[in-house]
């Protein structure tokens, strides 16, 4: 995976984006329109996560958004949009934020 994601998918991914980050306005959204790094931003801000956190919650939005592509491509690996390379049996999605 990588940053391309979010942007190439935003609109499809804005709602899960509001629903686990309920915080964030539609303005501030239509701000991050599919930046990661904006979005890493906000959710500090708002949330004040810390920066492994953030990678976390984002890296597990994506991966659950593209876990079909990745079953189609037949993918055992992402890459972090932050850079890193996970295993897909990673549970880094299991402390998400909802609200």
């Amino acid at each position: 995976m990588n940053k391309d994601i979010l942007q190439g998918k935003w609109k499809q991914l804005r709602g899960e984006v509001q629903r686990r980050w309920g915080k964030l306005t539609n303005d501030e959204l239509d701000q991050i329109n599919g930046n990661v790094d904006k979005l890493a931003g906000k959710l500090q801000e708002r949330y004040g996560y810390d920066k492994a956190r953030i990678e976390r919650e984002v890296d597990a939005l994506i991966h659950s958004a593209s876990d079909a592509v990745d079953k189609t491509l037949g993918q055992n690996e992402a890459k972090s949009v932050f850079g890193r390379h996970e295993a897909k049996g990673n549970q880094a999605g299991e402390d998400v934020h909802t609200e």
